[in-house]
């Protein structure tokens, strides 16, 4: 069952796939913001949504008789806004998404009939059956989404700024992203690794020219030493997460998923520190505030559950974990906030069930994907969200 599931709605999403198919909504033209913006508002009105910019009059907010058709859903804040608590809006991945577009080549995204029948059975008779795609992250050059936050940091980034360099800390992912886009732009590196990071990370990252420093057991030591350099050295700070520009750049992976899918209602995203979800969440949820987003975390280091029961970052311990692109402490104190206010649920996953998603995505999908990637399927697999499995449950994205 489609959530886009009024004459309006409909009308207005098809619309939006009409201007795309003609080419007025290029992200690398000058007319993508406005495009957009556009296509925003002509699908927030048609559904009733509160668009970001508009407050409505005191006089009519609280109007508890109104007819049920003019009643409007405000969605997540009560004000209507969905600018992030960390500033970062609609309107900045907008700008990331065309800064970056013309650097990176969009992902491809796909339907998996093997997991839509694995999940949700033949659905034979069915008028609208539900369906899994695949968001394929993995097919970037270093593979994962880190690319999108990596290259909008750095392209944003002054001369003089370029100048002094930039450190990082990362598991790999992370790493590689920086470490390749900092070659491409003439930037100088420094990427601090725990030191159980793979060796095939390890090798990545210096194949792009980056100088490593292995330090520590988890991403957490390895960003104290990043710190550590940062001030030693005048280095500009590259965080993986806890960062705007990070963020609106992971975020273009929202607009990316709307461009490809106008139609998607539920997204489910592994949850690490948190930059691609708090990114990806404002960025659709103000297209459509009905969208579902849930986020998956490894049960080993489930930092942004514990965020979410503590009403504050804290830290967790470190348990080796199959997942270990993920494998963060301490939910990020810019994403921690996006993340209470604009995702849905978030659950977790043992390291036999990702085990097993990696498995079924290597056997069934012919596809290769790290843990990190694969927390996403697992929570699908194992049944952890059951409101997407049940009867009548939406058409389902995951990344």
């Amino acid at each position: 069952m489609l959530s886009l599931n009024t004459s309006r709605s409909l009308r207005a999403a098809s619309q939006f796939m009409q201007h795309k198919s003609k080419g007025l909504l290029s992200m690398s033209s000058c007319s993508s913001a406005s495009s957009w913006r556009s296509f925003s508002t002509t699908l927030a009105n048609s559904m009733k949504v509160v668009h970001p910019n508009y407050v409505p009059p005191s006089d009519q907010s609280n109007n508890s008789s109104a007819p049920l058709e003019e009643i409007q859903y405000v969605a997540p804040d009560e004000d209507g806004s969905l600018a992030s608590p960390s500033h970062v809006t609609f309107y900045d991945i907008e700008e990331a998404f065309a800064r970056i577009r013309p650097l990176l080549p969009p992902t491809p995204l796909q339907e998996s009939m093997v997991l839509t029948h694995e999940i949700f059975g033949s659905q034979k008779g069915i008028l609208h059956p539900r369906k899994v795609h695949l968001k394929y992250e993995n097919k970037h050059m270093t593979g994962s989404f880190k690319e999108r936050g990596a290259i909008n940091k750095l392209a944003s980034l002054t001369a003089e700024q370029r100048e002094r360099g930039v450190v990082a800390s990362s598991a790999g992912n992370h790493a590689q992203a920086v470490a390749y886009h900092a070659m491409r732009l003439g930037i100088k590196a420094t990427i601090c690794m725990p030191e159980n990071t793979p060796l095939a990370k390890v090798a990545g990252t210096k194949r792009y020219g980056a100088e490593v420093v292995l330090i520590g057991e988890s991403i957490d030591d390895a960003y104290q030493e990043a710190l550590r350099i940062k001030d030693a050295e005048n280095r500009v700070l590259v965080h993986p997460f806890n960062d705007n520009d990070i963020i609106a750049g992971q975020g273009s992976l929202g607009l990316e998923l709307l461009e490809q899918s106008p139609y998607i209602d539920t997204i489910v995203c592994p949850i690490g520190g948190g930059g691609l979800i708090s990114g990806t969440a404002i960025a659709v949820k103000t297209v459509n505030p009905k969208i579902k987003v849930y986020g998956v975390q490894t049960e080993n280091i489930p930092s942004m559950i514990t965020a979410k029961k503590e009403r504050k970052a804290t830290m967790v311990p470190f348990k080796s974990t199959i997942a270990d692109g993920i494998a963060v402490k301490r939910a990020g104190d810019l994403t921690f906030p996006i993340v209470d206010k604009y995702v849905d649920d978030i659950v977790s996953v043992s390291e036999s069930e990702i085990a097993h998603a990696v498995l079924v995505l290597l056997e069934r999908e012919k596809t290769l994907v790290e843990g990190a990637g694969a927390t996403a399927v697992a929570a699908l697999l194992s049944g952890k969200l059951p409101e997407i499995t049940k009867p009548n449950s939406p058409l389902t994205v995951y990344v």
